[in-house]
């Protein structure tokens, strides 16, 4: 997809490298690396705000919506794609929040509509479907 401007933000300095380096003579792109609860952006800067895969590592989800409300202009699209706390990886999730000192607060493609929609957003899309023995989900939402 074409763009003007891009920002890239993870709060991890190896990510960050990582993608630095596979797009590295891409012009236009900005690496920040700032927490998503703290984003020092303007209000209504971004057209659309991606969170991908890591949705379910934020403590305060409502926090979180109400920073990329924010951030986003107008009519801004918002893209969550996550682990979808249902079904037989409900599981799988109990398991992976035993193994790891990392906040693990995943949710079900249900419960994440209706945060989003508490926090003032419209559903635009979503879908949820199983690879292997993960789950997934993706909503798009516009602010």
């Amino acid at each position: 997809m074409p763009f003007r401007e891009l920002f890239l933000n993870d709060p991890s300095q190896a990510m960050l490298d990582f993608a630095r380096k596979r797009l590295e003579g891409h012009s236009g792109i900005t690496f920040t690396n700032y927490t998503v609860e703290k984003m020092p952006f303007e209000e209504h800067t971004f057209d659309g705000v991606i969170c991908l895969n890591a949705f379910h590592f934020y403590e305060g989800q409502e926090q979180v919506l109400k920073n990329f409300k924010r951030i986003l202009k107008s009519g801004g699209r918002l893209y969550i794609l996550d682990w979808n706390r249902s079904g037989f990886f409900r599981l799988i999730n109990r398991i992976i929040k035993w193994s790891t000192t990392e906040n693990i607060n995943t949710r079900s493609l249900v419960e994440t509509h209706d945060i989003l929609k508490d926090s003032g957003f419209h559903i635009s899309e979503q879908l949820d479907w199983n690879w292997r023995y993960w789950k997934f989900y993706f909503i798009e939402a516009r602010k």
